[in-house]
This record gives C-alpha cells, structure tokens and sequence, in this order.
C-alpha cells in the first residue's frame, strides 16, 4: 500500500476532518431539513466518523434516540464512543 493509505482510508483522523469533516458541518443541517424526519424520531448514523452530522441531529431534530456506529478510529473518537445532548 502507497504510505499514505492511512489518509486514504479514513484513519488519520486530522486528514479525514480536513477532508471530509468540513463539509459535512457545512451541509448537515440543510441534509436534515431536506429529510425532515419528525421529532422524537429514532436515529442510527452508520459510519458516523467526527460525528457531525450525529451532532446536528442532536441539536436540530429533537431526537427520542440517536446511535452513531463507525469502525474506524478517528481523530480520538472511535468504537463505542458516545455524545450526550
């Protein structure tokens, strides 16, 4: 593998926020007013990564339950990791 297969995948985790978490703070509130899930809803966010967009869901959806799931450890936050409102 190149050596910088780490950032390609994911597991750098200052890589992947300068790659993939400023977008996805940037568009996760205009995602969530597009799904317009009613509140009290239950959420689960595969591949949740920095937890942008599970942090969104937080603070604009008024969620019964939100679990956010990812493999891979990123930037600290990894596998069983959890965010409180």
């Amino acid at each position: 593998m190149p050596a910088d297969s780490n950032r390609m995948l994911g597991n750098d985790g200052d890589a992947y926020e300068l790659y993939v978490g400023r977008w996805s703070r940037l568009i996760a509130g205009r995602f969530l007013d597009w799904l317009a899930v009613p509140a009290s809803s239950r959420w689960l966010d595969v591949g949740s990564g920095t937890g942008n967009l599970t942090r969104a869901v937080l603070s604009q959806c008024d969620p019964a339950e939100i679990r956010g799931i990812d493999g891979l450890r990123r930037g600290g936050v990894g596998p069983g990791a959890q965010l409180h409102s």
